[in-house]
């Protein structure tokens, strides 16, 4: 069962689905987009059939991209958020409802959330982070990673 949190409209950050119930639940909250962060080794050790959870996606016409990031690995993330921040953008400007998910929805989710909210939006790290905290408490993204994907983001459109 996933736990998230509804961060405004059209974002939610959560927990991984590990199977097509989740995604059926993710269907019935109207997500049309799914943005996930796990690894191949988070895959293999929550026992995750990714490509079932593709076909699951794709028989509810939920649009899902993967960017594999290392948990626990402040250097990847940083290194490699700019990719999906910048794929989450992209995703909200379409229009679609998204849900942003790692393993909890503690680091790497709220990372990627929190970098989107101060590169497109603005908003100081202190704002972005004390805004997703309002909706989900238990956030803990790398602030140094964030950091570093704020130094290494491409121009906005």
């Amino acid at each position: 069962m996933i736990n998230f949190s509804r961060i405004e409209q059209n974002i939610f950050v959560g927990s991984a689905p590990q199977s097509s119930v989740d995604v059926t639940r993710l269907s019935q909250m109207k997500i049309t987009a799914v943005l996930s962060l796990q690894s191949d080794a988070d895959l293999h050790t929550h026992r995750i059939d990714w490509p079932a959870l593709q076909n699951a996606y794709e028989y509810q016409q939920i649009h899902a991209q993967r960017f594999p990031i290392i948990d626990f690995d402040e250097i990847d993330l940083g290194n490699k958020l700019p990719q999906p921040v910048t794929c989450l953008n992209q995703m909200l400007t379409l229009g679609h409802r998204v849900y942003v998910h790692c393993n909890a929805g503690i680091c790497r989710a709220p990372a990627t959330v929190l970098t989107y909210l101060c590169h497109y939006r603005d908003m100081s790290l202190e704002e972005g982070l004390a805004y997703l905290r309002k909706a989900r408490p238990q956030v803990h993204p790398y602030m140094s990673a964030v950091d570093i994907a704020l130094k290494s983001m491409p121009e906005k459109d």
